[in-house]
């Protein structure tokens, strides 16, 4: 008969152990563990990661994901709607947006590097000039024909003679049908020497000659010049003239007792007791902007939330002079967020200020200095060498 041996009252546990091969103190004093001191991005890698847009007035949060999938059946049938390749003659809100980042990221950063600089010595290109100039003689050329052989030919003297770099146009329709155009440039010009290069091209295209068949031999009042303030109301100010877009208002007309749809533009503007007016605006043949290509390339701050933004978007948030907008895919906080940086994250304000000092250093390497460290803003400036 056989035996079976007892079982053992002793059993065996299998237990799983994680290790750990750091030493005891660098988990307890590790900064990463103190919410103040990681100042890292937080971003989630398999999903989204939150972004932030800073602007001179605003700042805009939104959701940005890191893994671009497929496009859908919904995405793809909705490219049919798409406008693309159809010219209006106006600039598109998406357009509008687009100009806005360049051309604050360039305002930006020649009034911050002139800040910097201060009595030291001042830059070739520490100010900002806002041109307009217009025809003296009812318009004889296409909008094409005038861009080319006007306005080109007058930039290309303006870099030539006046050294001047980076600049931005735009151009508009008048209440008389003629075409007028809004010149951004980075650097002072006279206005005589404006007049000057100005009606050389009037005076090649035949507008001169017109003119003093009509009004003798005066001087016609063509170029209008403002040296642009190094503040926040230049962007404001200069974003007014680019992001205006007249509504196009349909209508109908009896041609040949046909009933035909004529839809024609109108523009808001108030007169001089302050009403509104409507008034018919005309869309632009060819290019209604352009500019250098060193501006393409310029952009607002856009950085990753970290734990320092969460801090100071919370303290806006409770400031009655900020305004907050709560949309479905994004949040934007309006009011004067560079000066709320200086007063209460100087950290942030370092970051704020050298993101537009390394945009100058870019743009104008030639003229560009490194900045030295001062009372109101203790922080060094990181990041940038002086360029050859």
């Amino acid at each position: 008969m056989t035996q079976v041996a007892p079982r053992s009252s002793r059993s065996i546990t299998c237990r799983e152990v994680v290790a750990d091969h750091r030493s005891p103190d660098s988990v307890l004093v590790g900064l990463d563990r103190v919410r103040l001191c990681n100042i890292g991005t937080t971003v989630d890698p398999y999903h989204v990661a939150k972004r932030l847009i800073i602007h001179e007035d605003r700042i805009t949060v939104f959701n940005e994901p890191l893994i671009s999938g497929k496009r859908s059946d919904a995405q793809r049938s909705a490219e049919k709607h798409l406008s693309r390749g159809r010219y209006n003659g106006f600039i598109s809100p998406a357009t509008a947006r687009i100009l806005r980042k360049r051309l604050e990221g360039w305002i930006n950063c020649i009034i911050h590097n002139a800040k910097e600089c201060g009595e030291r010595w001042r830059p070739r290109h520490s100010k900002l000039s806002f041109v307009t100039l217009t025809l003296p003689a009812p318009q004889m050329h296409s909008d094409q024909e005038l861009r080319r052989g006007a306005l080109d030919r007058f930039i290309t003297d303006l870099r030539r003679s006046m050294l001047v770099q980076e600049y931005f146009w735009k151009a508009e329709a008048q209440e008389n049908g003629n075409v007028h155009y809004h010149l951004l440039v980075d650097r002072f010009v006279a206005k005589d020497q404006l007049d000057r290069l100005w009606a050389k091209q009037m005076e090649r295209l035949g507008y001169m000659d017109q003119f003093r068949a009509r009004h003798g031999s005066k001087v016609p009042p063509m170029v209008n010049v403002k040296v642009c303030p190094a503040n926040m109301s230049l962007v404001q100010y200069v974003m007014k003239y680019v992001t205006k877009r007249p509504i196009k208002i349909p209508s109908f007309a009896i041609v040949n007792g046909l009933r035909v749809k004529t839809s024609r533009h109108w523009a808001k503007s108030h007169d001089q007791f302050g009403e509104v007016v409507w008034k018919h605006c005309r869309p632009i043949s060819g290019r209604v902007w352009g500019s250098s290509d060193g501006i393409k390339q310029v952009s607002v701050q856009r950085e990753y939330m970290t734990y320092r933004n969460e801090d100071f978007l919370a303290i806006i948030d409770w400031l009655p002079w900020f305004r907050k907008d709560q949309r479905e895919h994004v949040t934007i906080y309006y009011g004067n967020v560079s000066k709320e940086l200086e007063a209460f994250c100087p950290i942030l304000y370092a970051d704020y200020v050298n993101h537009h000092l390394q945009t100058y250093a870019k743009l104008y390497p030639k003229d560009w200095h490194p900045p030295m460290r001062s009372r109101s803003r203790p922080f060094p400036v990181v990041g940038l060498a002086r360029a050859a």
